[in-house]
């Protein structure tokens, strides 16, 4: 399904759950990529190590503080890249480096971190964060915060939902303004609307529908997007005013290098990836082969 919406490469992505429930959905991933099938590039664990309050749609009964006991303890895949999602507060010292010396990549979301604890985050291992301005404390003129932070340390990875939904279009060409050009990811935060012929699902015994475009709980919260990576590269276009080249690499070759995948994926030359029609008028995508 997630392929027939244009896009080569995914991580399944679970959110805060319990233990039992991670390391099944990590196992699951793992058997899925031995299985051989296509597309599953690794695991993007967004919890437990979150901040209650930017729980969001999450469970926040179920969130945790991040010391290294409870790090040491969470799996990882074996077979592709494992993303985690944090808050940097919630981490006591040497657990986001414990992290990334397991071969996880770490980014910050779901956090009331300030520019100081991102600063320190980025120094032990923090590679980025996940959904920039979504769930995260705001930028002010006095203190700059997790989304200050995001855009103005250049080595951190800036993910974004660029469904004009989940942030305002004119954040998003700051945002691709201010970040270096290979430091910008463009994320769909899809759900199972997308590519399927369903307007409403549970999630975690929450109903979500879908209603011009965008995905609600019942008292009117964001839950993901019904976004096609293909419209959210015409979005950044249209929005940011890049080019379509610059746009694509957001896709393409930025994530591929923060998710520290294949060896050239992203690129073209001798590099394995997928061959991808994409039409940037109506921003429709179609994968035709991977390898």
């Amino acid at each position: 399904a997630v392929r027939a919406t244009g896009t080569a490469f995914f991580l399944p992505t679970l959110i805060t759950d319990t233990p039992e429930v991670t390391a099944a959905a990590v196992a699951a991933v793992d058997a899925a990529i031995a299985a051989g099938v296509s597309g599953i590039a690794g695991i993007h664990l967004e919890g437990p190590f979150l901040n209650p309050a930017r729980a969001g749609v999450h469970r926040a009964e179920l969130m945790a503080p991040a010391t290294q006991p409870a790090v040491a303890a969470l799996p990882l895949s074996r077979r592709g890249a494992t993303l985690v999602t944090l808050a940097p507060e919630r981490a006591e010292p040497g657990a986001i480096a414990d992290l990334a010396a397991r071969g996880a990549v770490v980014f910050a979301g779901h956090t009331e971190a300030d520019f100081a604890t991102m600063e320190r985050a980025a120094a032990e291992g923090l590679a980025g964060a996940t959904h920039v301005h979504n769930a995260m404390a705001p930028a002010t003129s006095r203190e700059p915060a997790a989304v200050g932070a995001a855009l103005a340390v250049d080595g951190l990875y800036a993910g974004l939902i660029a469904d004009g939904h989940h942030v305002h279009p004119a954040q998003v060409k700051l945002l691709l303004r201010a970040k270096p050009p290979d430091r910008a990811v463009l994320v769909t935060d899809a759900m199972p609307t997308l590519g399927a012929d369903i307007e409403r699902f549970d999630l975690l015994g929450q109903e979500i529908r879908l209603g011009n475009g965008r995905l609600v709980t019942a008292d009117g919260r964001l839950a993901g997007a019904h976004l096609r990576l293909g419209m959210a590269v015409a979005n950044a276009m249209a929005f940011a005013g890049i080019d379509l080249a610059s746009a694509l690499a957001t896709v393409t070759r930025n994530p591929a290098q923060a998710l520290r995948l294949w060896p050239g994926l992203g690129r073209l030359e001798g590099s394995p990836g997928a061959l991808t029609l994409y039409d940037p008028a109506s921003g429709q995508a179609q994968v035709l082969t991977l390898g």
